[in-house]
């Protein structure tokens, strides 16, 4: 591997010899030369090493990516990336620039994001790391569209999150104001008469059946948080047209189906900015993180069950690609087919992919339960005690309990949350969670996305999951900057042999994705110890320290 400081040497010779290249065309140079890199690595360096590279907003042969140049270093000290972005979003805003104190509160990439986004028209996607502070990003551009005289409705997917976002609303959006604002809840719960209001904020459920704001509504931006959902079926009505701004916000701008480029793209027009890891890293926007793959090994009875319903399935799966027509990749792809096939009805093809969706739960479920991963679980009690708030993820409100009860027996005060809790319940496990009464919390699929979770630097994966969306989903629950420096880590169980290990090419994208952003990443055996896996994880201070 090429050390950093001849990377830097190397991206400064191709920016002299062709300054004002984005970071997707320094890459191809690269490539040419033989030195392949991937593009967090490349805005790593970037936006790590402003004594020798300075950016510059604006588009350049339609792309919306910032460009590049050179900086000679005798002249490092008079660059402020900082001033020039502010100046940038000056210059554009005239009269309408926002208050000082709450522009200053932002991170330097949320000002470059702001910056896009007005560039692009007020319309755009935004797609930022778990913890990178999305919601700060978009209470700035709410207090614009404000001052102007507009109204913002905010959509989200659960009802969790319009409390979330009243939450920061409150706390955030009318101090910048200097005033206190009407704000609106729209989720069943809280309905009222909202057309008076100057915020809304509206599950998707209702926004997609009900107008929140007049139809006469004259200004107006639409934020969509966790925007790559709303490509979805009816969601697709709450992507209201008579919003002139539009801004989508989401940690994974992708789907398994047509829907960015059918719906989200056309609504939005693309992504205006792009925070990843490497940029987030370098910026200081979250913390350094490492990852451990553990395996462990199926019991016989176990061994055989997986593999008589893998065998299940690729025999239904020939048969649905063969005698029915079914795409045979990727696997979101397929999977919609097939759904779609089994609602059908139509006798032996919705049969044939009723039996294929019945053995795929069936072998997730057997994964899912596998007894060793509950050993392994118990094993990791120490890595446990000594981090600061742990959560487990599991698959099923089940296992999140198995999981729980299984701890409490080796002493960990752990407690269960998941989407059957009602919101009263959950609240409390989340107070106790963050006063430090609960050490480690369990759930399902409620913390893949969107709700802001207290401060934890472990997690451990008992149900991995072939989507690099929930992979990051998780991984972003623990990322967010420590106090202390500390590194968050990521232990990611699975069976040897099966769809979760990765040396049979499982977590592919996501391995690809942090490999060259992450401080450590180390794979363990079944045969190894948890003692040596416990003492990987509790290395916690960061390799450049």
């Amino acid at each position: 591997m090429v050390p950093t400081t001849d990377l830097v040497e190397i991206i400064t010779k191709i920016l002299e010899n062709q300054p004002g290249l984005d970071n997707r065309e320094i890459a191809t140079v690269l490539r040419e030369q033989e030195f392949p890199m991937l593009i967090p690595k490349i805005n790593s360096i970037l936006y790590g090493h402003r004594d020798r590279f300075k950016m510059e907003l604006g588009r350049k042969r339609h792309s919306e990516r910032p460009v590049w140049y050179p900086v000679q270093p005798d002249a490092a000290a008079v660059i402020d990336v900082r001033q020039s972005t502010v100046g940038a979003i000056r210059r554009i805003l005239g009269e309408s620039y926002p208050p000082d104190h709450l522009l200053n509160s932002l991170y330097q990439w949320q000002e470059r994001a702001l910056a896009e986004w007005l560039i692009c028209n007020r319309r755009g996607v935004i797609e930022a790391v778990t913890g990178g502070g999305k919601t700060r990003l978009a209470l700035a551009a709410a207090a614009l569209e404000l001052r102007a005289g507009g109204r913002v409705l905010v959509i989200v997917p659960t009802k969790d999150l319009v409390e979330q976002w009243v939450d920061q609303i409150e706390k955030h959006l009318g101090s910048a104001m200097g005033r206190a604002l009407r704000v609106g809840r729209f989720d069943g719960d809280n309905d009222g008469y909202l057309w008076n209001d100057e915020i809304v904020v509206a599950t998707v459920q209702k926004a997609c059946r009900y107008r929140c704001f007049p139809p006469n509504l004259t200004r107006g931006l639409l934020i969509a948080d966790e925007c790559h959902h709303y490509a979805a079926g009816a969601w697709r009505h709450a992507l209201q047209p008579e919003f002139a701004a539009r801004l989508g916000l989401t940690a994974t701008y992708e789907r398994d189906d047509n829907g960015i480029q059918e719906v989200l793209d056309p609504y939005f027009g693309g992504v205006c900015y792009r925070l990843d890891y490497g940029t987030a890293l370098a910026e200081e926007v979250i913390a350094h993180f490492k990852i451990a793959f553990v395996g462990v090994s199926f019991l016989p009875d176990e061994q055989l069950s997986y593999d008589a319903e893998s065998e299940k399935l690729n025999r239904y799966k020939r048969r649905l690609i063969n005698e029915y027509g079914v795409s045979e990749g990727p696997l979101g792809v397929f999977m919609q087919e097939v759904a779609r096939l089994g609602k059908s009805g139509d006798g032996a093809a919705a049969r044939v992919a009723g039996l294929y969706l019945s053995a795929f739960t069936k072998r997730r479920a057997v994964l899912a339960s596998a007894s060793k991963k509950l050993c392994r679980l118990h094993g990791l009690v120490p890595a446990i005690k000594r981090a600061h708030r742990s959560i487990v993820f599991g698959q099923t409100n089940e296992a999140a309990t198995t999981a729980v009860e299984a701890l409490r027996t080796d002493g960990v005060d752990a407690a269960v949350l998941h989407s059957g809790m009602d919101m009263d319940d959950r609240r409390r496990v989340f107070a106790a969670f963050d006063e430090g009464d609960h050490e480690l919390i369990a759930a399902p699929k409620l913390l893949d996305e969107g709700i802001d979770v207290p401060s934890a630097d472990l997690a451990v994966i008992l149900a991995t999951s072939r989507s690099r969306r929930q992979m990051i989903q998780r991984m972003g629950r623990v990322v967010r900057r420590k106090a202390d420096n500390r590194l968050a880590r990521i232990a990611v169980l699975f069976v040897e042999g099966t769809c979760e290990d990765p040396s049979s090419g499982a977590h592919e994208d996501f391995i690809d994705m942090v490999v060259e952003v992450a401080d450590e990443m180390r794979v363990f055996g079944a045969r190894e110890s948890d003692d040596a896996v416990v003492d990987y994880l509790n290395q916690w201070w960061p390799r450049s320290l």
